[in-house]
């Protein structure tokens, strides 16, 4: 059976001890016998990355802040996830782990200049 999957983008922070998520998550389908390399290309495709740039990224399996990284591209994906229904539970993730770019404050800057502040009158 496929399984339902949220993939998030995260940085660990090491002092903390913490993972940190940011950007947009997405939800992916894969199979049962999905390999990390058949996983990573799709995930390449859906976020018009280069080679280089998907390269540099960690891929990792989530689960309550413990990090399982998959190194191995004939690794099969969806044992590392714990069982439960093909909706998968959602404290499981698979992880991209990269530095945060593109995020933050440029994204709150450009959007400050359209908010308007909402006036009730009544």
């Amino acid at each position: 059976d496929d399984k339902l999957i949220h993939v998030r983008h995260f940085y660990r922070d090491t002092r903390m001890n913490m993972t940190h998520n940011f950007g947009d998550p997405f939800l992916l389908m894969i199979s049962p016998d999905e390999t990390l390399a058949s996983v990573r290309k799709r995930i390449q495709a859906k976020l018009r990355l280069t080679a280089e740039e998907i390269a540099a990224w960690k891929i990792a399996v989530v689960s309550f802040g413990r990090v399982e990284y998959l190194e191995q591209d004939d690794d099969v994906v969806r044992p590392h996830f714990r069982k439960h229904d093909n909706y998968s539970n959602w404290d499981d993730y698979l992880g991209l782990e990269h530095a945060q770019t593109g995020t933050g404050r440029k994204k709150q800057q450009a959007r400050s200049g359209y908010d308007k502040p909402v006036k009730i009158y009544g």
